[in-house]
């Protein structure tokens, strides 16, 4: 029993050949854009990415271990699930922890060495061909994780960091499984060593190849989008399981008849009848065999029957859970979405709420400007109106200070003029005086005349005015 149950464990990994490192590109490749679906387009985000990959992580990975033989859908899909799980855990390390592609490499370095070297110390090899029992098998899932997650890492390092871009981080790393390759069938070097050196490269490469596949042409991408590279890589992975599965499907039937049949042949009985009929040209075995061969052979097909019994209950129990835990998982998935698509809404509210509020800052600025110029071009026009107004006075002023100085020297050259008149008028007055009649010889006399004279003067230097009401009109006897 222990010896069957060593071969049913064994079993359940893959063999490694070409097909093997094809469908093992192709996983990473897919779990890289479904990662990115899931956080990016979806707009999920890394930490709830994580948390539900996980999950489908450990259902997948309980599934695998409570298995008793290998089958292609059951083991593909956990290396799908480890990718998936693995482009979360390393975006939100790198992105949302902000360690940088750099400290995340290096830190998961640091993990997938740890897990190696104890696996090393405590199994005493790291070869996957003495993968037996459960504690190895575990010890092998840990393992791919840590992988995968780094493989992450490294391919967004040199995607993004190193300058090289998608085209030529893929190239690069394809370049390193050649290489690798071309060791393994040319040198004497470890195999182990060489095989999870290439294990790890194909989850960058799957990276890179996933990155070129899915990024806008705007990045260096082809434009393709994660739900057609999702598609189109679930499409070929499915296609080379199915393939793969109908490949070992028939295989093991036909050893298992021959198995029989050289089980029969071998082993003693008492009937040479069944022995010559068990050493016969027939391929299988048709006719009962007597003895403890055939109480051997009936047990254990009963043993079969149960076990396969058994096999299918536990498988159905297991897709019922795996059902109803996926169920849970949409559900809770819908509620993510649907408080992710609420939590958009409220941010874009609040985003136009800050651009209106921007706005009506803007223009309150734009008004308090305004007023600011419109009040010192007034303030402006105001002093030039002032300065004019003074400049305006002080001219009049001016003008007028003018016109007195004028009118003070033409009084003063008056007043010269009309003593010089009285002296010359005195003087002639004193010369006429003999001539006068008596009448007008005396003081009196000679005053009215005067008086007569400056009359006259200044009638003629005054314009003509009109007489008022109380003065009297003058004419012949009006003096």
């Amino acid at each position: 029993m222990e010896k069957a149950a060593t071969t049913l464990t064994a079993s359940k990994l893959p063999q490694v050949t070409l097909v093997f490192w094809v469908m093992k590109i192709a996983a990473t490749t897919l779990g890289e854009t479904g990662g990115d679906l899931l956080a990016q387009t979806l707009n999920v985000g890394y930490a709830i990415s994580t948390l539900i990959l996980l999950s489908v992580f450990v259902v997948t990975l309980v599934v695998q271990l409570r298995a008793r033989k290998f089958s292609p859908a059951l083991y593909w899909t956990v290396i799908v699930s480890t990718s998936t799980a693995g482009t979360t855990i390393s975006d939100y390390m790198d992105r949302t922890l902000r360690l940088g592609y750099f400290k995340g490499t290096l830190i998961l370095i640091s993990l997938l060495t740890t897990a190696l070297v104890f696996w090393k110390v405590r199994f005493g090899s790291i070869s996957i061909s003495r993968v037996q029992g459960f504690e190895l098998e575990l010890m092998y899932w840990t393992t791919i994780l840590c992988s995968n997650t780094l493989g992450t890492a490294l391919g967004d390092y040199l995607s993004d960091s190193s300058g090289l871009g998608f085209g030529g981080g893929a190239l690069l790393i394809a370049s390193l499984i050649a290489v690798i390759a071309v060791l393994h069938f040319r040198t004497e070097i470890n195999k182990v060593v060489l095989f999870w050196a290439a294990f790890v490269l194909t989850r960058p490469l799957g990276a890179t190849v996933g990155d070129l596949f899915t990024k806008p042409h705007s990045k260096g991408g082809l434009g393709f989008g994660t739900y057609g590279a999702t598609a189109v890589l679930v499409a070929v992975l499915v296609g080379l399981i199915i393939k793969t599965n109908s490949t070992s499907g028939v295989a093991p039937a036909a050893s298992s008849r021959r198995a029989r049949h050289r089980m029969a042949r071998r082993l003693p009985s008492s009937d040479p009848a069944a022995m010559r009929t068990a050493t016969a040209a027939s391929p299988i075995v048709e006719e009962p065999v007597a003895g403890d061969i055939g109480t051997l052979l009936l047990a254990a097909d009963e043993s079969a029957a149960r076990i396969r019994s058994e096999a299918k209950a536990m498988a159905e129990r297991i897709c019922s859970e795996a059902a109803a835990f996926a169920d849970n998982l949409r559900t809770g998935a819908g509620r993510v979405v649907d408080a992710r698509r609420l939590q958009a809404e409220a941010e874009a509210a609040a985003s136009r709420r800050r651009e209106s509020e921007a706005d009506i800052a803007t223009i309150r600025r734009a008004a308090i400007a305004e007023a600011a110029e419109l009040r010192a071009l007034a303030e402006r026009e105001s002093m030039e109106i002032i300065a004019a107004a003074k400049a305006e006075a002080a001219e009049r002023m001016a003008q007028a200070e003018r016109h007195v100085e004028e009118l003070k020297a033409a009084e003063a050259a008056l007043a010269d003029r009309l003593q010089q008149a009285a002296l010359l008028w005195q003087a002639t007055l004193e010369k006429l005086r003999p001539t006068l009649p008596p009448a007008f010889q005396g003081r009196a006399g000679i005053q009215d005349i005067r008086m007569e004279v400056d009359l006259a003067l200044i009638d003629e230097r005054l314009p003509e005015r009109q007489p008022t009401p109380s003065e009297p009109v003058a004419g012949n006897g009006a003096r």
